[in-house]
């Protein structure tokens, strides 16, 4: 069954405390999804370019109580130096949800730093029963001048169905210095043969050989596939000196409906909000959007890019409830890594009609360009069964239909989403139509789905 419903945690700030080490929570995302199919995680981790930890060490996870659904696969800078930059889309799939499950995102810090400050983290929650993931747990080598798959996928979705792919690759060096660079173009999302999604701006990561930081790339795709099987992967070409050393993890999912935007670079003027974005849809109910932004340095010199919500993704061009990065983003000089990063953005809005989403950006330097990919997914889904019996019985239509509402006010939502469902008897039978619906609530408002059976019976029954 495609995505039936989404949650939104944050956008917050948090201070794990870089100073000592031990397993801290940054993000606590308590659901209230049902039992049974599968639950995607998502979490985007920002750190802040105002402060530097001066060393702090570890890993980043989604936890789902005491078990570690996913961990970044090497122990890294945490915002330190360029690394400064570096934003992490980590995912995760949970294969048995109970129901109302509860997911963490936590940093384990196994070297402190001498400072701490405040960072942004946001966490997103999809019900996808049919997803299918993957990802590498031995590290991939990837010489110089060479292109390797990290990790790769193979799903059996029905020809003709519209597929989520979201990608979060990260790599480091084997040798030292900070221009080890990886290309535009060449850390690649791949459905078969095609490159579906690719870094827009280079970026790399550094080691001295006993301290390690990774460039961190997220990649995001819809469209619809034309075959019954799929093979998608991620992958890296090499174009620097040293060989590089790679994870990446792979999630896909089908929704109901979809639409995207992958747009190219962007020239941003110092001082001035310019739209580098815009994906306009003709989707309507319950929609759920991943927005990437990205930005690059081509200056000489290291700058303060965005100061805190500079950098936004909007419903409608309005302002109003737009999600924004809650810390400043640091940039480093364009021959060095650290040059360029790609910020996630998640929302959920509910009871739209072709709503558009913009992903704006205020540099506040010189030289600094944009570039946006947005994904927005429905994922309200109606099932409908008719049976109809030309002579005397019993006919049992059953109809499943998943509602979610997100509501973050006190108000009431009703979606107002109405399934017809016709049950036909020539004969003398009984027409029985069960309707299960289910409806999430985030806040204190009510949440009402309407669902409508109409039977009709040309005999003797009871509809």
């Amino acid at each position: 069954m495609p995505a039936t419903a989404a949650q939104v945690f944050g956008p917050v700030t948090v201070d794990p405390g870089f100073t000592t080490t031990g397993e801290k929570t940054l993000l606590t995302m308590n659901t209230t999804l049902p039992a049974g199919g599968k639950n995607v995680i998502v979490a985007s981790v920002v750190w802040n370019g105002a402060f530097d930890t001066s060393i702090a060490q570890g890993r980043v996870r989604i936890k789902k109580g005491s078990s570690i659904l996913y961990e970044t696969g090497l122990t890294e800078f945490l915002s330190q130096g360029g690394q400064r930059s570096e934003r992490y889309m980590l995912i995760a799939v949970d294969e048995s949800p109970a129901g109302n499950d509860s997911y963490t995102v936590t940093v384990n810090i196994t070297a402190a730093g001498r400072y701490t400050g405040v960072f942004h983290v946001q966490g997103m929650v999809i019900k996808a029963d049919d997803a299918s993931w993957s990802h590498n747990t031995t590290v991939v080598s990837i010489t110089s001048g060479s292109t390797a798959t990290v990790t790769s996928l193979s799903t059996n979705y029905a020809g003709n169905s519209k597929v989520v792919a979201l990608a979060y690759i990260y790599a480091y060096p084997s040798g030292g210095g900070a221009t080890h660079v990886i290309g535009s173009g060449n850390v690649r999302l791949k459905l078969g043969t095609n490159i579906i999604s690719s870094n827009q701006f280079g970026d790399g990561g550094w080691t001295n050989g006993t301290l390690t930081s990774a460039g961190h790339f997220n990649l995001v795709w819809f469209g619809v596939v034309t075959t019954s099987s799929q093979t998608w992967s991620a992958e890296i070409y090499n174009n620097t000196s040293t060989t590089y050393n790679a994870f990446a993890v792979i999630v896909t999912f089908t929704v109901t409906d979809g639409a995207f935007l992958d747009t190219g670079s962007v020239a941003l003027t110092n001082g001035t909000q310019v739209t580098v974005g815009s994906l306009t849809t003709s989707l309507s109910g319950d929609v759920a959007v991943i927005g990437l932004a990205a930005a690059e340095n081509t200056g000489s010199a290291e700058v303060t890019a965005f100061n805190a919500n500079d950098v936004v993704l909007q419903l409608n061009n309005s302002a109003t409830d737009e999600v924004k990065n809650l810390v400043s983003w640091y940039l480093y000089r364009s021959a060095y890594i650290g040059r360029a990063a790609i910020t996630p953005f998640f929302r959920y809005d509910t009871n739209v009609s072709n709503p558009s989403y913009q992903i704006k950006m205020t540099a506040r330097a010189n030289g600094i360009n944009g570039e946006a990919k947005i994904v927005a997914f429905t994922v309200a889904v109606i099932e409908v069964k008719t049976i109809t019996d030309s002579g005397t019985g019993v006919e049992s239509v059953t109809v499943f239909a998943n509602i979610s509402v997100d509501e973050s006010g006190y108000g009431a939502e009703a979606p107002g989403l109405r399934s017809l469902i016709p049950a036909g008897d020539a004969g003398g039978g009984l027409e029985f139509t069960p309707v299960k619906i289910l409806v999430d609530d985030l806040s204190y408002g009510a949440e009402s789905a309407t669902v409508g059976v109409a039977a009709s019976d040309s005999g003797l029954g009871a509809e």
